[in-house]
């Protein structure tokens, strides 16, 4: 055995494209995968739950940590550090350009539904201007193992791999610049920037962000 093999564990690895979900932070903090996304038949979001759709280049999600250091003179370097910030953010490029998507990105009120009328076809509209904020959203992005790594059978015996979820409890577009690109040849995208905040609804130090990790294993039947 060599010891690159040490502490090596092939089933906690992950590979492929995420899906990112959303839904207003009105909607029940989740306690579940089962509260995002369904675990049983075709994959789906949970209700109240909604995709941003095909996304192009990946997802990234980031924390970026900020600290102080305190130093005495007795002492080269840091004697101790005082975290200052805590930044989380998930950055992707949805290609699926819809007026659910810019209705969130431009922070507009409501879709309004144009009826189809003589020469005139049916449509939909998003109108925006100015605003000082962005509304908030419980974030997440579902990404899933290969079943070579752990199976999960679901009731009626299909089977398939585990699910990791990832996510934020309250989000917001970050206020940075969001380009909308068109060329020629490509798939138009725009890119996004999510930026976590707590909740005050929930426990102090376990209001910002989760991680679940499904167990391979058997789904009860109802």
């Amino acid at each position: 055995m060599a010891i690159s093999d040490l502490a090596v564990q092939i089933n906690k690895l992950v590979s492929g494209a995420c899906a990112v979900a959303y839904t207003p932070v009105a909607t029940a903090a989740p306690v579940n995968i089962a509260d995002i996304v369904t675990l049983v038949g075709t994959p789906a979001p949970a209700t109240a739950w909604l995709l941003y759709g095909a996304t192009k280049g990946g997802a990234s999600y980031t924390l970026d940590v900020k600290a102080d250091e305190l130093t005495i003179d007795q002492r080269t370097g840091a004697t101790f550090e005082d975290i200052t910030d805590i930044t989380r953010t998930l950055k992707f490029d949805i290609a699926e350009l819809s007026t659910e998507h810019w209705k969130i990105t431009e922070q507009s009120a409501a879709i309004t539904t144009i009826v189809a009328a003589a020469n005139k076809s049916a449509q939909k509209v998003v109108k925006s201007g100015s605003f000082s904020e962005y509304d908030r959203y419980r974030t997440a992005f579902i990404g899933q193992r290969r079943k070579s790594q752990g199976v999960v059978t679901e009731p009626g015996g299909a089977t398939r791999g585990c699910y990791i979820v990832a996510g934020f409890y309250s989000a917001a577009l970050a206020a940075s610049s969001s380009e909308t690109k068109f060329d020629k040849g490509a798939l138009a995208t725009r890119s996004l920037e999510v930026k976590a905040f707590p909740d005050s609804t929930l426990t102090p130090g376990a209001d910002t962000m989760f991680f679940f990790e499904e167990q391979p294993g058997v789904i009860p039947a109802v």
